[in-house]
């Protein structure tokens, strides 16, 4: 998949805890997506989406969160990914830049879809990581 060069990636929907300590260490790259890994996360965030998710304000994606707040190298993983991904053609070069592009779109799509019926989506976050991680589901890897 190719994206546009001058395409505007926004990377405050991506969160970036690569390198944090997580639930443990084991390398790698997983991507939780509200609380799954990959497709399943995707599949999960649909299955979500379309049972209940839809605008309500009180159930779908709030159970499905991250942990809260960002550390201090939580910031400075955002201010990098934000200084290296800005465009298209970044995310045609760069693995981090190209999930970043991925969810920038997915959110699109969504947002799109949540509008037509007449509801209102709230963006979800993608969180990249190493090793394992803590979610409102338990520990991903």
């Amino acid at each position: 998949m190719k994206f546009r060069r001058n395409a505007r990636l926004d990377t405050s929907q991506v969160r970036d805890r690569r390198g944090a300590r997580g639930a443990g260490g084991l390398g790698g790259m997983p991507i939780a997506l509200g609380g799954g890994g990959g497709i399943v996360g995707v599949i999960v965030l649909l299955v979500v989406l379309l049972s209940g998710g839809l605008g309500d304000g009180g159930s779908g994606l709030d159970s499905l969160g991250g942990s809260g707040s960002l550390g201090a190298n939580d910031s400075v993983a955002a201010q990098e990914l934000a200084a290296t991904c800005q465009t298209g053609a970044d995310a045609n070069e760069r693995q981090d830049c190209r999930i970043v592009a991925v969810v920038n779109s997915v959110q699109e799509f969504w947002d799109g879809e949540f509008e037509a019926r007449r509801a209102a989506y709230r963006l979800a976050t993608t969180e990249l990581f190493t090793g394992q991680t803590s979610t409102g589901c338990g520990v991903a890897s």
